[in-house]
């Protein structure tokens, strides 16, 4: 690549040679005219897709940058390894603009504050305007803070006498700066239709929002102030819809309340559940209901993107989407509680993902089935509590996990049993699953917890496996559906003889997280739960201790020891709720607590520390529903 001048000209080449070979006609061009090129000013820099690896391997260091058009351009990667362009607000702009801003605040020290909140609020909205584009948010946020922290100065040497504190300057900022939307990159249009209701549109999106209070709009944000009495109602109605469609009636606030409330309140008296707890078990499937999206049936892990595993680490992911296995999980609570509906409208949904084509199914999907599910990163971001990267999509709906075809068998199977209503497209899909899953059981997999290095043999991802092939021949000797009987036998057979052979460790006396290793990993708990082994197997008690003495940590389980790089990522993580679970239901399967809940005696009680309250009141919540 040729730069010349910074913001004048640049131009790229594939090949040295033909870079070089410009310059020198450049040069010969010029000479004929008696001038020259400045050395400082043209040159020729390696820049794009293989520089860094090039560089690297010359033992150069990082690729040269070079400005243009007021960016300083950078060669670098996304989060999937590609190649992109960063681009970042040359520094020496940023500085020079800011020392004009403070030129003109010190001018204007003494003028009203909203006169210089307005003049502000212009500068910062045209930097954003220009300088607003992928990978350069942070130093967008950096400029705004440097215009905040000069203003603050500024106004501390109007008066000596009553100095402007900090907070108050924060409020200020409210009110005259302008905030960021969409990832911090869209502003949006603001409207007022013709029935007082504010309009709010960003490319695809509109919000319409409505009250019987007054409003104003100050510099990009709607205010309003107005005063409640006891026993005074005031709407407030928020609606979001597509911008290139109609717009939404107003709606009446009061009779929406009322009609939502009423829905739950229909809904919630469909919960069976009668023992200990009712009230907490209630309050969690409702949580699980409020996951599932009420027209497509997706059910989506959770709400929330990046929050970290510990804070200040990389481990945050991105878990707006539909797991299979998350949703199986979740299918299992509900359809335990008398929740049939929702498991229906879930196998409509797979339906639809799946679309035809088992042997591409994926172990994840969005909440409409969408399947290109690209992660990134938002590097202008600084993530909870600073914990780097926010991560949008998730990487892990690429991966081979074959414990999927376990969840999807062992749900219909209990879905039947529910009495769920059966269709002829349900059993033809599980059954083109397991076919397939006969072609891929034998090869290695990211295992339940999506790790993100090398594949292995999981131990936990064949008993699944296994659990596939036993749910399907269940399903063909208790309800008749088609299938190849006596080679889903003996696929299950076989399975089952080979994570024995090669899953459990007589050194350890324990199954291990995959074969050959000498880790532990809590998803083998679940080994006697799915009737894998019986609880009373002596490789089974083996297992729930060891895990108890490595993996307990306060009373509480971890999925596997960090520390063993197995996941290819550095830091470590908290204890996950959900095997901590599963060890209860291993106690209660072993007969550390009777059906009263009352436990053996203190000698036989593992040391599972300040558990024992968790886990006594855990297990008469979970086992009593499932």
């Amino acid at each position: 690549m040729v730069t010349r001048y910074a913001d004048d000209t640049i131009l790229g080449f594939q090949y040295q040679t033909d870079a070089d070979r410009f310059l020198e006609n450049w040069r010969e061009r010029l000479a004929k005219f008696g001038l020259e090129l400045h050395a400082d000013k043209s040159r020729r820099i390696e820049f794009g897709r293989f520089a860094e690896e090039n560089r690297r391997r010359r033992g150069e260091g990082k690729p040269e940058t070079f400005d243009f058009l007021r960016f300083t351009h950078i060669s670098g990667k996304n989060s999937l390894g590609r190649f992109m362009v960063r681009r970042k607000t040359i520094r020496k702009r940023i500085r020079g603009k800011l020392r004009k801003i403070k030129q003109q605040l010190r001018m204007r020290m003494h003028d009203p504050l909203p006169q210089t909140g307005r003049w502000l609020q212009s500068v910062v909205q045209g930097h954003f305007n220009y300088y607003a584009v992928p990978g350069n948010l942070a130093s967008l946020g950096a400029f705004r803070d440097r215009v905040l922290a000069l203003w603050w100065r500024t106004l501390r040497r109007r008066s000596q006498k009553q100095r402007i504190s900090w907070t108050r300057t924060l409020a200020l900022a409210q009110r005259w700066l302008p905030l960021r939307f969409d990832y911090g990159t869209v502003v949006p249009w603001v409207t007022r239709l013709e029935d007082n209701r504010l309009c709010a549109v960003a490319g695809p999106d509109r919000i319409v929002f409505y009250t019987t209070v007054a409003l104003r709009g100050e510099d990009l944000k709607t205010r309003a102030d107005f005063e409640v009495e006891e026993g005074q109602t005031v709407p407030f109605a928020l609606t979001w819809s597509n911008s290139f469609g109609s717009l939404p009636s107003p709606p009446d606030a009061a009779a929406v309340v009322e009609g939502v409330t009423d829905e739950w309140k229909k809904w919630s008296s469909k919960h069976a559940f009668k023992g200990p707890y009712a009230e907490a078990t209630l309050r969690s499937v409702i949580t699980l209901k409020a996951l599932t999206h009420h027209e497509t049936g997706g059910i989506v892990a959770a709400a929330t993107t990046s929050l970290p595993e510990q804070i200040g680490g990389i481990r945050n992911w991105d878990y707006r989407f539909c797991w299979i296995r998350d949703a199986a999980y979740t299918l299992y609570a509900l359809m335990g509680c008398g929740f049939m509906d929702e498991a229906e409208a879930w196998r409509d949904w797979l339906l639809r993902a799946v679309a035809g084509k088992p042997d591409r199914i994926q172990i994840m999907y969005g909440i409409a089935g969408e399947r290109r599910l690209t992660e990134f990163e938002l590097a202008e971001l600084s993530g909870y509590e600073a914990s780097r990267p926010v991560r949008i999509g998730n990487a892990a709906s690429g991966q081979q996990q074959l414990d999927v075809y376990g969840e999807l068998l062992d749900s219909a199977y209990l879905a039947r049993h529910k009495g769920l209503r059966q269709n002829e497209a349900g059993w033809e899909l599980g059954r083109a699953l397991v076919n397939h899953l006969e072609q891929i059981w034998t090869e290695p997999d990211a295992g339940i917890w999506e790790i993100r290095g090398p594949q292995r043999h999981f131990v936990h991802s064949k008993v699944m496996a296994w659990l596939a092939f036993d749910r399907a021949v269940r399903m063909v000797q208790e309800f008749g559906v088609d299938g190849p009987l006596d080679r889903w036998v003996r696929l299950r057979s076989d399975i089952h003889d080979e994570v024995c052979s090669l899953g459990f460790s007589r050194e350890l006396n324990s199954f291990v997280q995959y074969y050959g290793s000498k880790e532990l990993d809590a998803s083998l708990l679940l080994l006697p739960l799915v009737g894998f082994l019986p609880p009373e197997d002596h490789r089974i008690q083996g297992t729930v201790a060891a895990i108890e003495k490595n993996l307990m940590q306060d009373g509480l389980v971890a999925r596997y020891d960090t520390r063993s790089s197995v996941d290819g990522l550095v830091g470590n993580e908290g204890a996950f709720l959900a095997c901590s679970f599963w060890m209860v239901d291993n106690y209660v399967l072993q007969g550390l607590f009777s059906p009263q809940r009352q436990p053996r005696p203190a000698a036989t009680i593992p040391p599972w520390h300040s558990a024992r309250e968790f886990v006594s009141e855990a297990m008469s919540i979970f086992h009593q529903i499932f």
